[in-house]
């Protein structure tokens, strides 16, 4: 999935006063179905006088990761109305894990990257073994 962002820079007295700022994003999908959104937003942090610098960007977002994470979440939170559950310690526990799991991540996120063409092939590979099933 495709995810658009639409991401400024301030203007600034001095280099690295203000980072860069999502001043809006949308999945492809919204983005069909009202695209008009993307130049309005555009517009509008445009006439705001507040930015130097706009671009829109777009970024792959696995969705299944996506999914999975929202239903994570979901399961999560239905601990929450069971008697006897300490909320703050279930919020407690489940930062904990979100930590280590952003750890996880950035680590394996410092690995050396799959290059395009193989990583095509082999979900072309994995779709057809799965359609075979």
């Amino acid at each position: 999935m495709l995810l658009h962002l639409l991401i400024g820079q301030r203007h600034q007295a001095y280099p690295g006063q203000y980072g860069i700022e999502d001043l809006g994003a949308m999945t492809e999908y919204d983005a069909e179905s009202n695209p008009e959104y993307l130049r309005d937003r555009e517009a509008e942090m445009r006439g705001s006088s507040e930015f130097d610098r706009l671009a829109w960007i777009s970024a792959e977002v696995d969705e299944d990761a996506v999914e999975a994470r929202l239903a994570r979440d979901d399961a999560l939170a239905s601990y929450r109305d069971e008697p006897g559950i300490d909320v703050a310690q279930l919020d407690a526990a489940i930062a904990a894990m979100q930590a280590t799991r952003d750890a996880i991540d950035r680590r394996l996120g410092a690995l050396p990257r799959m290059p395009a063409r193989w990583k095509a092939s082999f979900e072309s590979h994995y779709r057809a073994v799965v359609a075979s099933s």
